[in-house]
């Protein structure tokens, strides 16, 4: 096995450039990764803007996607109060039914199917959870659509190419 000065040989004058360029890489890492995760984090954060807009109400989910960077971790979603609910559902449970005669009549344009919505919801709940349990038509799993989507694919490999390109130039420079 050859040892630290057969290397010297070998790479002559350029051992001690190459040595200084892999310390100098955890920092081209992390630096490269927040740059080309802002990348990612917006495009994504736009195709779930994009999905969510076929469903809003007064368009409060919508408006709270965002995206946060933490280190070497990129979280994107939407931050309203409710979107967990847009998300998974709910159990069934009792809703009021002036908000839903207020969306029914947005959604549905008639107020009266408010009745029914607000039975169906006491009976099977809403959404995912009740196309999960009862097997119905009507989930909106809009998560799981962006992230299949051809566009999400794409932003995710241009994602490692920048990545990749980037830490070589670095490198190399």
């Amino acid at each position: 096995m050859p040892n630290q000065t057969d290397f010297r040989v070998v790479f002559g004058n350029d051992w001690n450039r190459l040595g200084t360029r892999l310390e100098k890489f955890s920092k081209y890492f992390q630096e490269s990764l927040y740059v080309n995760f802002r990348t990612l984090g917006e495009r994504t954060a736009g195709l779930i803007r994009k999905e969510l807009r076929p469903v809003k109400y007064k368009g409060t989910a919508e408006r709270s996607v965002s995206f946060e960077i933490d280190g070497k971790k990129l979280s994107v979603g939407a931050t309203a109060a409710h979107a967990k609910y847009i998300y998974y559902g709910t159990k069934p449970h009792w809703v009021p039914i002036a908000p839903l005669k207020e969306w029914a009549r947005w959604k549905l344009g008639d107020e009266s199917a408010a009745w029914a919505i607000q039975r169906s919801i006491a009976k099977h709940g809403t959404s995912r959870f009740a196309a999960r349990k009862y097997g119905t038509d009507g989930a909106n799993p809009y998560l799981d659509r962006v992230v299949a989507s051809n566009g999400f694919k794409a932003a995710v490999r241009a994602f490692t190419e920048r990545t990749g390109q980037d830490l070589i130039a670095r490198i190399n420079g």
